[in-house]
């Protein structure tokens, strides 16, 4: 960001969200694209004095499914965007950077900052990709609003979600690509069967939703 900070309290705070979240380290390459992107961003910016930066880089970090984790008790989440009066549109994409994820009416409390929430299309029930949680959950306070809780969540594979509908992976095949004798949700159902009977998200094993990024990761 550019900015110096001199203030104990306020860098050791920043120090301690730093390692609460999941890191990726820059390849040479990736660091050389972001300098290069940098330096042209200041060479064509003249006027005085100069506009609030907007550059972004997420779209020259590859991520993987290998990205180290910090929080020992990170959860999995698998949920739908869309719902049966709206599906999700065949033309319709979900952020390269930051997403906001709708939750319904009931807080969703078990879903933290850090864990790993993956998105499947209502209709198609394909797989639109796999986000990390940025934010506490928030109310819109509009009454009447159907998925009134919301999160900000980083798109862990922009490339995937970009071309999402170009893959075969759905909510069946990647069920049918598992053991079956094997739990796929935290609380031991062999199956996703509660999607189809409204519920905004199941919390996924962590062997299960490993299975599922490394599916999204490989389809690239």
């Amino acid at each position: 960001m550019g900015v110096e900070i001199d203030d104990t309290n306020q860098l050791k705070k920043i120090l301690n969200d730093i390692s609460s979240v999941s890191s990726h380290a820059l390849s040479r390459e990736e660091l050389k694209n972001i300098i290069v992107r940098i330096d042209s961003y200041l060479n064509n910016v003249t006027s005085t004095p100069r506009p609030k930066i907007d550059l972004k880089i997420n779209d020259l970090i590859k991520y993987t499914a290998d990205f180290p984790i910090n929080n020992s008790d990170q959860k999995y989440f698998i949920k739908p965007v869309g719902w049966a009066e709206r599906p999700f549109s065949l033309e319709r994409t979900l952020s390269r950077d930051v997403e906001i994820l709708h939750f319904s009416k009931r807080r969703p409390a078990a879903v933290r900052v850090g864990d790993i929430v993956i998105c499947y299309a209502v209709g198609t029930t394909k797989l639109l990709g796999y986000f990390e949680v940025l934010s506490e959950p928030v109310n819109s306070m509009v009454e009447g609003d159907r998925w009134p809780w919301s999160i900000e969540a980083k798109n862990l594979c922009p490339d995937y979600s970009e071309n999402w509908n170009s893959f075969r992976n759905t909510i069946s095949s990647i069920q049918n690509s598992y053991n079956n004798d094997i739990p796929m949700t935290y609380a031991g159902g062999k199956t996703l069967g509660a999607l189809n009977f409204g519920s905004d998200r199941i919390q996924l094993t962590k062997e299960f939703a490993q299975h599922v990024i490394k599916i999204i990761e490989e389809s690239i």
